[in-house]
């Protein structure tokens, strides 16, 4: 009887040790399972990236929004022309609206010196330097009291192309600038897509290294580098040689900018860049955001409800 109870004794202490050993394994199972679902989540969740500075003060007032046209034209029909009466209604909306349409220089000191501007503020750019701003948006312009900035393809100025849509003369320039306007820079012949390998992809020029097709190879980075350092160059260049000295602004072509573009515009003394997205307005940014109104989906009441939106 004793020697029976003996026996079961040990056999209860072995199931309870192979119990204790089933119990340690799940428990590693668990804080293993544990730790890989936390380092998975650490590995997909955005990183936080603090700043290394403290952000530029924003400054008092209220942000301006910057619209942007390109073409004007009675019969022409593109997602960027938009006929003349169309912008007449846009001006007729501004104007009984309340909002101060502001010279881009108005803009360029109130960054420059961090100072409110007037609330509603709104400043008139145009794309690309059609002749359509001096035939048909100068006169609407000029008939609301209102001024406007016109981003030029410098190159289609230097070198008049039968095949494109009729640019600005530099003589056309000249005489806008005595009513008000100013001229600045879409580079000088960034303004195209540029093949970027074999298979006939393309790329916009400010921000695609180009496949050279003769030499069978990418340009290096170098090379890349000093294309857009030439071509935004000669375009600052050629302005002030024609219009006289001013400062040095760019709208990138297609809205295509990256951290190489803003590298080396900061490195040529580039004052402000114009995205082609809307994004929000930081004081003592150089980098700001355009609101596109030369659409003809855009109607006077819509662009109302985005500049309602914009200055809430």
């Amino acid at each position: 009887m004793v020697g029976s109870r003996i026996k079961y004794s040990r056999n209860e202490n072995l199931t309870i040790l192979y119990g204790v050993i089933i119990m340690k394994a799940r428990l590693f199972q668990m804080l293993f399972l544990f730790t890989g679902v936390i380092l998975l989540w650490s590995f997909l969740w955005p990183t936080v990236e603090y700043a290394k500075e403290a952000p530029p003060t924003k400054a008092k007032g209220h942000a301006p929004a910057v619209l942007t046209y390109h073409h004007i034209d009675e019969s022409d029909q593109s997602s960027a022309t938009i006929t003349p009466e169309l912008l007449r209604s846009h001006l007729v909306m501004l104007k009984e609206n309340g909002y101060n349409v502001i010279g881009m220089e108005a803009l360029l000191e109130a960054h420059k010196q961090n100072k409110s501007l007037p609330s509603k503020s709104v400043v008139l750019t145009f794309d690309d330097g059609y002749e359509s701003f001096y035939t048909h948006a100068a006169p609407l312009l000029k008939e609301f009291g209102m001024t406007a900035t016109n981003f030029v393809v410098v190159e289609s100025t230097d070198q008049k192309n039968p095949n494109e849509l009729p640019h600005l003369s530099w003589d056309q320039m000249r005489e806008l600038e005595q009513q008000g306007m100013t001229f600045y820079s879409h580079t000088y012949d960034s303004h195209q897509k540029i093949p970027t390998d074999t298979n006939n992809r393309s790329g916009p020029a400010l921000t695609s290294r180009k496949y050279l097709k003769e030499e069978g190879r990418l340009e290096t980075y170098k090379e890349y580098h000093q294309r857009i350092k030439a071509d935004i160059s000669l375009a600052n260049q050629r302005l002030v040689e024609e219009l006289g000295e001013q400062p040095a602004l760019l709208a990138f072509p297609y809205g295509a900018y990256d951290e190489t573009v803003l590298d080396i515009s900061r490195s040529l003394d580039i004052e402000l860049m114009f995205a082609a997205n809307e994004g929000e307005y930081i004081p003592g940014s150089k980098l700001l955001y355009r609101m596109n109104a030369g659409t003809p989906s855009m109607s006077a009441e819509d662009l109302a409800i985005k500049l309602k939106n914009h200055f809430r």
